[in-house]
């Protein structure tokens, strides 16, 4: 067989309105029948029988290369019994006219293996044909739309348009394994219904109070997880990959690709969204199953194009996230920082740029807010009163703090807190403060709000003498402890302790500790003018009241 030739094809449908159309490049060596299951694929028909014939004569022999019976120029008719093509849906067989454009040398300019340009460029992978492997495909190819590109009108399935990376996974599982997409586990899943059922009562009375979800005292546990099931549709699968974090997400993938996720990660950790709502669960003797739901759901665009826009999307959310947990407020350049930390991402700079624009824009609903200069607020952590005077005494924009990668994978998951001990140390006193009042009907968490409340506000500016107020003005019985004034004294060693260490939203992520030289200076003399331009004003305001009593 000659293995130097490749011949160069073009295929249309007869008589079809608008033009079915497509280009095949053929090694001199493709068999016969491979030939035909390349054409059902290029076709986009799940063919059921198919005959070749030139000059009216049928070619019988499956094996025969085309190299014996095609040259340039030469033309084959192509007969197909479809199952189902919307180019033609009767009985009668679909006929297509294949032409040689031309024979040439197999080189570098073309690859010598079969591709398929059908629109979408889509390309077969290069491996063995077998058309019985080959038919196993076509369901994910057949027609159900027409589309214009260029000249010519392309009919295929709509779903291919946008999965066409689904397609052509599918055929790597066939052509080159290695390289393909492992397929979903569907024994990782089991039914919502059952995987509720080993949910504790009480637990299910919560879920269905937070969706405020109706029930009643007469509710037993079958209702309860009958209304959960209702509650848990589509768009709320949809809404949970929206929820979840890049690394949930990722780890979601590999526990539905798994053969034994049972004993790979601690599932329950891993997927802890999942897990708190009763869609992740052990059973008996099976191990972790996942809701089925969720499997089939998920099924309909894993390995597409859907997907890789998503985890795209999702990559520059945890990027912006992550920044904004850092500085507070986020500039462009502090955005591409991060993001290019991040591993395996795929964005380009003006993809990420088109996002950080969007999210200027107002199009993308995310804690963020813009300022002046294309800078964006991160409502979480500063108020826009508190941005303004942050803002002054940040440093050039171009001038900012990249974390490491232990610090960036914090920041993916939670924002900045105190050390462990300086934390701990400054919630005892917290606590023991709030235990004293008898305003508070939930002490634990005013406690909470306070210890937060005092961490943004130190993280702001670094001001240990305006959050020692902020704790002592919220601490209302603070001023009845006969040790008041120690316990305060303490409180700001633990506040200047922290806030060395602590990324200064106005130090744009540095910490005092380490602050270029420089910046810090600069940082500390504008603090210090803002303190006096502030003294100034209060000066400026009691002598106005002064002068109004006399």
């Amino acid at each position: 067989m000659d293995q130097t030739k490749v011949l160069i094809t073009e295929i249309r449908v007869e008589r079809s309105n608008p033009l079915i159309y497509r280009e095949l490049l053929l090694p001199a060596d493709t068999m016969a029948g491979d030939l035909l299951a390349a054409v059902c694929i290029s076709i986009g028909c799940d063919s059921a029988e198919g005959h070749i014939l030139k000059d009216e004569e049928e070619i019988t022999d499956p094996a025969l290369p085309v190299a014996q019976f095609l040259h340039e120029g030469d033309h084959l008719q192509i007969l197909l019994s479809p199952k189902d093509t919307k180019a033609k849906r009767t009985s009668a067989p679909l006929s297509l006219i294949l032409t040689v454009i031309a024979e040439k040398d197999a080189g570098a300019e073309k690859p010598p293996f079969p591709v398929v340009t059908s629109g979408y460029g889509l390309q077969l992978p290069e491996g063995v044909w077998d058309i019985g492997e080959i038919n196993a495909i076509h369901q994910a190819l057949l027609q159900t739309e027409a589309v214009q590109a260029g000249k010519n009108t392309y009919f295929f399935k709509h779903a291919l348009l946008l999965d066409r990376s689904k397609a052509e996974n599918a055929m790597r599982r066939h052509f080159a394994p290695e390289t393909a997409n492992p397929e979903l586990n569907g024994k990782n899943g089991v039914p919502m219904e059952v995987l509720l059922t080993r949910t504790k009562l009480e637990d299910l009375k919560y879920l269905v109070d937070y969706y405020q979800i109706y029930r009643d005292s007469s509710m037993r546990k079958p209702d309860l997880i009958r209304a959960l099931c209702r509650k848990y549709d589509r768009d709320f699968l949809k809404g949970l990959f929206e929820k979840m974090t890049l690394e949930e997400f990722l780890n979601f993938q590999d526990f539905a690709t798994s053969e034994d996720p049972d004993d790979e990660v601690d599932w329950a950790d891993a997927l802890d969204l999942l897990y708190n709502l009763g869609l992740l669960e052990i059973m008996p003797k099976e191990g972790w199953k996942v809701a089925s739901e969720l499997l089939d759901y998920y099924a309909e665009w894993y390995g597409t194009e859907a997907e890789t826009a998503f985890l795209l999307d999702k990559t520059a959310k945890n990027a912006m996230l992550a920044a904004g947990r850092l500085y507070g407020i986020v500039s462009r350049q502090e955005f591409h920082a991060v993001l290019q930390l991040i591993p395996d991402n795929a964005l380009s700079p003006e993809q990420a740029d088109d996002y950080y624009d969007r999210l200027v824009s107002g199009r993308i609903h995310l804690p963020f807010e813009p300022l002046t200069d294309g800078l964006l607020r991160y409502t979480e952590v500063i108020n826009a009163r508190d941005a303004a005077t942050v803002h002054r005494l940040q440093p050039a924009p171009d001038i900012f703090f990249q974390p490491g990668q232990q610090l960036l994978e914090k920041l993916l998951k939670q924002d900045v807190n105190f050390s462990v001990d300086g934390g701990g140390e400054l919630m005892t006193f917290i606590k023991q403060f709030s235990y004293t009042g008898y305003y508070y009907h939930d002490r634990s968490d005013n406690a909470r709000d306070i210890y937060t409340d005092a961490l943004h506000l130190l993280r702001q500016a670094g001001d240990v003498d305006k959050t020692l107020e902020l704790i002592r003005s919220k601490l209302y019985r603070l001023s009845w402890i006969s040790n008041s004034q120690s316990i305060l004294d303490n409180i700001r060693q633990i506040l200047l302790d922290e806030r060395d260490d602590l990324p200064l939203m106005a130090l744009n992520g540095y910490s005092m500790n380490n602050a270029p030289a420089d910046v810090k200076k600069r940082f500390l003399e504008q603090q210090w003018a803002i303190e006096l331009e502030e003294e100034e004003k209060k000066e400026r305001k009691a002598a106005k009241r002064r002068r109004g009593k006399k």
